[in-house]
């Protein structure tokens, strides 16, 4: 079966699948930035003590490229040539990032603080050593 023709079978779908489309464009123009890996050794008790890596107040991950990239994705979707609602959200939200030179940081804290996301994701502790002021 085809993506196309289970979205036939499924035509109330279209809409999620030509969102999902229109973000995988953008995506795909975006540089995927090379992550270091946590320095395991210092994970190490957490793991053997059950600690997940993300909730590991010993493992530093780094979560700035990631939100390093969200911008770039949003600030590629607000460019876009395109309309309706994503196009309209996307501009919005890139015209209230695009004056605040700490936008990345701003979105990897507020992932950082997402209640909704498992494990809690926590940003490197070299960010949680400079914490940014939210924007005015």
């Amino acid at each position: 079966m085809t993506p196309e023709s289970w979205l036939e079978a499924h035509a109330y779908l279209r809409p999620v699948a030509e969102l999902s489309a229109e973000v995988e464009r953008a995506a795909a123009e975006i540089a995927v930035p090379e992550v270091p890996l946590p320095d395991w050794d210092d994970y190490r008790a957490d793991f053997l003590a059950g600690v997940t890596l993300l909730q590991s107040t010993e493992a530093a991950v780094d979560l700035d490229p990631g939100g390093r990239m969200a911008a770039a994705l949003i600030e590629r979707l607000a460019l876009a040539r395109s309309s309706g609602w994503l196009a309209a959200e996307a501009r919005a939200l890139h015209a209230e990032l695009q004056p605040d030179p700490h936008a990345a940081r701003r979105i990897t804290a507020g992932a950082a603080r997402c209640r909704y996301c498992p494990g809690r994701v926590r940003a490197s502790r070299m960010a949680r050593a400079a914490p940014i002021a939210p924007a005015s």
